[in-house]
């Protein structure tokens, strides 16, 4: 009897443990995160001139919707959420450095292991200590942008000390379940009057950041994602096979915001969590993408303010089998859960004819053309001796839309030198028309290729292709080697096809 006393328990203990094995295992090959498309509260800029008393109230308001979408999150078990850049703060309408500066706080450093919640140290700091206890009450990492002030003298450490005695950074902070800061990142390029009211850091900032999940991130705020600093320094020579990314987007039609985002997580074989803001259609997009597939995205394609939250489970990436995809390698070195209405477009209404940075603004070469039922066509456009290829065919076509390839090779916007084809959907047969963002289409090109002859010495090709199905992923079809797309088979009508290659590297870099 005792043997068999003995031989039950040891069954049941052995029961426990495979069962217990199991579930860490099927606990271990995924996590669960929301990225938030969020219009900052009441859609205005915020106050300029204000006060500290002003400015803690408005980015409390924001902060306030913020807990709204994490509680949300719970429900689902959320383990991470992210948010986007200028959420908080709201839209970039400020033009000095003293505008700003009410709408900053001092970030404790990573290295301090300081939880700002309930902390009496932290009590004129109410955005960074009401985020920190958001992320403790619910048991999850919360991603935000904030401003971050780092005083300073010439006689300190740091030389180059504005005249203000203050560097002013935009910030992405990432909170633990414990309400830690455990992620602290300064904006490496910053775009347009930003530079006006932040400071860059000397170098571009390579943050990183563990989570109670087991899961390591690394850290990106917008323009970033199209430098070759942070990005190459993670994905490849860290292997970080996770990013948060936190942007307030101005959309194009060579560079929608949700492509971009899916492009970086194909080129990186990578997790990216992407949050954008949704304040309309110009800078609305937001997704969770892994290794080049979206998992679930998010759009508001109106002219009206809409905040959406997506979730989804996200497979863990193991880095030892799944290798970026870089030409190049640095040496050395589901579900969607919406608390606004959807939103979709009705076919052939070709919106909008706003614009974010658009082709015709800087010198492009348009060669505008309408795809005819049954068509087998082949479109050239060169600008300063650089030339995109465009071949398609077509079967029934409804409708009368123009189409336009677009080709580009000079100085972009006095970042760097840049390669541009994008094949666009237009709302006529102009170049204004054909600059527009256009968010529908009823075209199915049935085959085509598309190619350039990029200089890939010099330049980093982001490939992306924008069709009415927010989760088609072409880049099984796609050829890095040579920057080709070549599809057959397409079913999906297409807004844009674009391959955006800025200059990463120098004439005499040794490889």
């Amino acid at each position: 009897m005792r043997d068999k006393l003995l031989l039950l328990s040891f069954i049941l203990t052995l029961t426990t443990i495979v069962k217990a094995s199991i579930d860490s295992s099927s606990a271990a090959s995924y996590y669960t995160a929301a990225v938030v498309d969020y219009a900052p509260s009441e859609f205005h800029i915020p106050p300029l001139n204000a006060t500290k008393e002003l400015a803690d109230e408005y980015m409390l308001s924001n902060v306030k919707n913020y807990a709204k979408y994490i509680e949300q999150a719970s429900k689902s078990h959320v383990d991470i959420i992210v948010f986007p850049e200028y959420g908080i703060i709201g839209g970039q309408g400020f033009q000095t450095r003293d505008q700003i500066y009410p709408y900053l706080e001092e970030i404790p450093n990573v290295i301090d292991q300081i939880i700002p919640c309930k902390n009496k140290s932290y009590n004129d700091y109410p955005i960074t200590q009401s985020l920190s206890c958001l992320a403790k009450q619910y048991n999850m990492v919360v991603v935000a942008v904030m401003g971050d002030v780092v005083y300073c003298t010439n006689s300190s450490s740091s030389s180059d000390c504005p005249e203000d005695g203050r560097f002013q950074y935009n910030t992405q902070v990432a909170f633990s379940n414990q309400g830690m800061v455990i992620g602290k990142y300064h904006k490496s390029h910053l775009y347009g009057n930003e530079g006006q009211v932040f400071n860059e850091p000397s170098v571009p900032d390579i943050v990183v950041f563990d989570t109670h999940f087991n899961v390591t991130f690394g850290m990106m705020i917008c323009f970033d994602i199209l430098f070759e600093q942070p990005q190459l320094e993670l994905l490849q020579v860290m292997g970080v096979k996770n990013i948060v990314y936190s942007t307030e987007w101005i959309n194009a039609n060579y560079a929608y915001a949700r492509q971009v985002q899916q492009y970086l997580s194909y080129f990186g074989g990578a997790n990216i969590l992407a949050s954008n803001v949704g304040t309309y259609s110009i800078t609305s997009g937001s997704g969770i993408f892994s290794s080049g597939t979206p998992l679930v995205t998010d759009f508001n394609p109106n002219l009206s303010p809409a905040s959406t939250i997506a979730i989804t489970k996200v497979p863990i990436i193991d880095s030892s089998t799944n290798k970026d995809r870089s030409p190049r390698i640095i040496k050395d070195s589901v579900e969607i859960q919406s608390l606004a209405a959807k939103y979709k477009m009705s076919p052939g209404r070709y919106t909008t004819n706003m614009q974010g940075v658009p082709p015709n603004s800087f010198n492009s070469t348009f060669e505008i053309f309408k795809p005819e039922s049954n068509q087998q066509e082949i479109i050239y456009s060169t600008n300063n001796g650089f030339q995109c290829k465009f071949s398609y065919e077509t079967l029934t076509i409804p409708g009368d839309q123009y189409f336009a390839l677009i080709s580009f090779n000079n100085n972009f916007n006095t970042f760097w030198d840049a390669q541009i084809c994008t094949m666009a959907a237009c709302l006529d047969n102009t170049t204004a028309g054909c600059s527009a963002l256009v968010f529908d289409s009823q075209t199915i090109f049935t085959n085509l290729v598309f190619s350039g002859d990029f200089d890939e010495t010099l330049y980093h090709v982001n490939a992306m292709v924008y069709t009415t199905n927010d989760k088609s992923d072409y880049y099984s079809q796609y050829d890095q080697t040579t920057s080709t797309f070549d599809i057959t088979g397409m079913n999906e009508p297409v807004m844009s096809i674009s391959l955006f290659a800025p200059q990463w590297y120098q004439v005499n870099e040794s490889n």
